[in-house]
C-alpha cells in the first residue's frame, strides 16, 4: 500500500485555491492535489497529480478501519489489461454528477479498487464498456436505472449510481441497515467500505 508519510511535506506547502461542497483543491508548484471531502465521515481521497499533464500519480483511498490496496488508475494507455475484472460493484457518475463528474470506481472480488473517468483524463465511454461490460445492458438516467438480471442498482443521489452484483446485494442492504444509513448521501460516503468488507468475508 502506498504510504502518505512521504507526501506530507507536499501538503504542508499547499495553498488552498478553491472550496466546493465536495472538493477541496490545493496547488503547489508543479503539483495539483485534490482532496475529496465527500467521504468526510469515514475517510477521504487524496489525488496527487503533476499539474503539467493532470494525470494522477498517487491516489489514496483511506477509509475508517479498512486497509485498502493501492488504487489502480485505468487510462487509455492501460485499459486493455483491465477488461476481465471480476467486478462486484461499481460507482457510475453521470457527466453532471456532484462529486466527480464522469468518475467510475470499481471493486473486484479480491478487494482491488480501480478508478477511471470517462469525461476527464481517463478512458472513452466505449473503452469503459470494455472494462465494465454490464454497462452495455444498463440504462442509467437522471430519474432511475435499469440493469440486467444478476445485478442491482442503487441511486446514491446527485447523479451518482451504484451497480452491485445481486449475490452481494442482500448482505449489502443488511450492512447498510446495521450502520443506520438512511440517506443516499450517507450510502455514497460508505458504500466502498461496505463492499470491501463483503469481499473479505466471501474470500
Amino acid at each position: 500500500m502506498l504510504h502518505l508519510r512521504p507526501m506530507l511535506h507536499v501538503l504542508k506547502k499547499c495553498l488552498v485555491v478553491g472550496v466546493g461542497s465536495y472538493l477541496l483543491k490545493t496547488i503547489m508548484t508543479n503539483w495539483e492535489i485534490v482532496i475529496n471531502t465527500s467521504c468526510n465521515k469515514h475517510g477521504f481521497i487524496i489525488t496527487f497529480a503533476k499539474s503539467q499533464d493532470k494525470r494522477p500519480i498517487y491516489n489514496y483511498q483511506l477509509f475508517k478501519g479498512i486497509a485498502m490496496n493501492d488504487t489502480i488508475e485505468i487510462t487509455e494507455s492501460n485499459y486493455k489489461g483491465y477488461c476481465a475484472i471480476d467486478i462486484v460493484a461499481f460507482l457510475f457518475a453521470q457527466p453532471g454528477a456532484m462529486g466527480e463528474p464522469g468518475g467510475v470506481e470499481i471493486i473486484d472480488a479480491q478487494g482491488w479498487f480501480y478508478h477511471t473517468n470517462y469525461c476527464y483524463r481517463g478512458v472513452s465511454y466505449d473503452q469503459l464498456k470494455e472494462i465494465v461490460p454490464v454497462l452495455k445492458d444498463c440504462k442509467i438516467g437522471i430519474v432511475g436505472q435499469q440493469v440486467p438480471e444478476g445485478w442491482k442498482a442503487v441511486y446514491l443521489g446527485f447523479g451518482n449510481h451504484l451497480v452491485i452484483k445481486a449475490d452481494y446485494y442482500e448482505q449489502f442492504e443488511e450492512e447498510a441497515r446495521n450502520r443506520h444509513i438512511e440517506e443516499a448521501v450517507e450510502l455514497y460516503q460508505q458504500w466502498t467500505g461496505i463492499v470491501l468488507n463483503l469481499c473479505k468475508t466471501k474470500h
